[in-house]
Parts: C-alpha cells; sequence; structure tokens
C-alpha cells in the first residue's frame, strides 16, 4: 500500500483534535478534590514537559510512569516494542521569517541570496514558535523491563526517591491550572491568617494545600 503524504489540512486537523483531546482532559480532572489531586500526582512525574503535554500524556496512557522518544530510549540501549503505538505530544518547531519586500517568508523558503544578506543583517528576520505533532513511548511499551532497567536508574537525573526535582516547574504547572479556575496562588497571604502573625509551610505542604483549595473551589463554585 503507497504512503499518503499528509496535506497541510489533514496536520491541521490532527492539530486541533489533539488540542480537543487536551482541553477534555483538563476539564475531567475539575469534578472532584480527588480527581485534581490524582492529576498533580501525575505532574509531579513528568514536570520536565509542558501542561498540555502533561495532559496529553495522561489522556492517552493511563498509568503512565516515564516516557522518552525513540531516540531516547535508543540512546538507554531499550528497544520499543514491535507494533507500539506513540503517544501524541506537542513539540516546539520555531521557525525564521526573512522580509521580502512586503511579505515575511520562511527561511527554508527563501533563496540562498536572502538567507546570505539575513545572516549579514542586510534583511531584517523575526522568529515564531509553532508546534509540531512528534511521539513518547511510555517505559512498558519498551524491553527496559526485560533488560532488568528501572525507571528510578532509567530517569535518574530526572527523579530523585519520587519527589519533584525540578520544583520551579510543578509550581509554573500549579498556576497553570490556577488560572482555568481564576485564581491567583500568591507567594505571601495579603492579610494576616486569623490571630497568627504568620504561617510556615513547606513547598511540598504548600502545593498540597493550594492543590486541595483549588479542588475546594471548583466544588462549592457555581457553574456560570
Amino acid at each position: 500500500m503507497a504512503y499518503k503524504k499528509k496535506t497541510r489540512e489533514d496536520y491541521q486537523k490532527e492539530v486541533q483534535d489533539l488540542t480537543d483531546k487536551m482541553e477534555a482532559q483538563l476539564a475531567s480532572h475539575f469534578v472532584s478534590q480527588e480527581s485534581i489531586k490524582e492529576h498533580l500526582d501525575f505532574m509531579s512525574r513528568f514536570h520536565r514537559y509542558s501542561t498540555r503535554n502533561m495532559l496529553l500524556i495522561e489522556e492517552q496512557f493511563q498509568g503512565a510512569r516515564a516516557v522518552g522518544s525513540y531516540a531516547y530510549w535508543e540512546k538507554q540501549g531499550v528497544q520499543v516494542q514491535k507494533g507500539e503505538k506513540g503517544i501524541k505530544i506537542f513539540v516546539p518547531s520555531p521557525v525564521t521569517f526573512i522580509k521580502r519586500d512586503t511579505d515575511w517568508v520562511a527561511w527554508k523558503d527563501a533563496t540562498k541570496t536572502e538567507q546570505k544578506r539575513a545572516q549579514e543583517g542586510a534583511l531584517p528576520t523575526r522568529k515564531a514558535m509553532y508546534y509540531k505533532i512528534g511521539h513518547v513511548f511510555e517505559y512498558t511499551q519498551t524491553d527496559a523491563r526485560e533488560k532488568g532497567l528501572e525507571v528510578s536508574e532509567l530517569f535518574a537525573s530526572y527523579h530523585r526517591n519520587g519527589s519533584i526535582r525540578e520544583a520551579e516547574s510543578f509550581r509554573r504547572a500549579l498556576n497553570g491550572i490556577a488560572e482555568t479556575q481564576d485564581v491567583t496562588l500568591l507567594e505571601q497571604p495579603l492579610n494576616e491568617l486569623g490571630t497568627a502573625k504568620g504561617v510556615l509551610l513547606s513547598r511540598a505542604e504548600r502545593d498540597r494545600t493550594e492543590s486541595a483549595e483549588l479542588g475546594h473551589r471548583k466544588c462549592h463554585r457555581p457553574d456560570p
């Protein structure tokens, strides 16, 4: 069977379908406090990924523990099992444009002369971020277990005893969830907490408290 090259419209539909899945997955987390906590626990395992890619991974592979691209697994000496279907995610794809008269053309579509003049600063350029669809594979989709390789060993640089290593990345993701609820998370309270002069919480305690409050707000906030 001959391979049919995807058209621009095919790619646009695929991106839109993936976006719809992401939005549906996000909405599913605000059913209860418990669902939000489950999602935050999932996020703690995938803090290297953007919030929307976390949602896509979760939607396509419930219970995922660790994922990597085909090239990543190969680099670890691990092979993706034959017939396994990749998990779709959005991959950043920056594009440089060169000014041609009154139009902007992508670098790859510019002439060699235009590219040379742009490098020399003789032609204006600008950059734009686009996203293409890439694929990652979950740990259980590989032969890592058969080779005796555990997740903690393969992803040692990203995890430490099951805790969040990149706390700021997790914090940014938590803020992303808050924004969907029209909530701003503050580093410091605007007023005193009752009769207390202050409160000291560890980062983990603070994040757990805030995630619970987000769930509480959703459960008791009437729909518009």
